[in-house]
């Protein structure tokens, strides 16, 4: 069995700059707020809320698995934007207790708040 390289770092060391962003785009509203996708450079997908105060909603290996997170924690997300990558939740239904321990680890990130502030769109 393969031990997961995350479980090996703390937070502190996590390096995710603007560098690393390889795309954002808006994929809906939470209560008047925007709802952005970003990729990273490594592949992560993180979903975000913008606010006064940015947060992560949801983060997966998968757009899908993101957005699912995501509308798991707030169900009031309106998704406006279908994509390719949409899937059945079936198929990452194992993956889930994983992502949702990793996005918690985020949430609680302050490298990673930090990068969600220094973003410009998502103000």
């Amino acid at each position: 069995m393969v031990k997961s390289d995350f479980n090996l770092i703390t937070m502190d060391q996590l390096q995710i700059t603007p560098e690393h962003i390889q795309s954002k785009k808006v994929i809906g509203v939470h209560k008047g707020h925007k709802v952005i996708r970003i990729t990273t450079t490594g592949g992560l997908s993180v979903v975000a809320i913008a606010g006064a105060v940015s947060e992560i909603a949801g983060a997966g290996a998968h757009p899908a698995l993101a957005k699912y997170l995501a509308k798991k924690r707030f169900p009031d997300i309106e998704y406006n934007e279908l994509e390719k990558s949409d899937v059945d939740p079936l198929y990452f239904q194992h993956l889930v207790p994983k992502y949702e321990a990793i996005t918690n680890t985020l949430r609680a990130s302050e490298p990673i708040n930090n990068l969600l502030q220094a973003i410009p769109s998502l103000k």
